[in-house]
């Protein structure tokens, strides 16, 4: 699959470049979405309330996807497998202090 980053620096650069959003996956993302809920260009979808595994497509204004720490491997395959090639997802699952200083660098 071509549509990884692989390092923090170049999904900060080019999260940076561009005005697409940042959908976030995963299992607690509420604490994330507190400090983070004013800014529409984040996308939060919890695993445990929405019915993520069943998803068939990815919105069109999404260009990148991090997961969370506290994913199942079902449901970040399943996403892998509905993102287009131009979405770009970050390799790596993430704790949540992690998130939010990636979150914080490219708002």
């Amino acid at each position: 699959m071509n549509n990884f980053i692989l390092t923090f620096r170049d999904f900060i650069k080019e999260a940076k470049a561009s005005n697409k959003k940042i959908l976030l996956v995963g299992n607690m993302t509420r604490s994330l979405q507190r400090k983070f809920e004013n800014n529409p260009r984040f996308v939060f979808w919890d695993d445990n309330k929405k019915n993520v595994g069943r998803i068939k497509k990815i919105p069109d204004d999404v260009g990148f996807i991090i997961f969370t720490r506290f994913i199942g491997h079902k449901t970040s395959i399943k996403i892998e497998k509905v993102a287009t090639p131009d979405v770009k997802i970050y390799k790596y699952t993430q704790g949540t202090g992690m998130i939010r200083l990636l979150l914080s660098l490219v708002q």
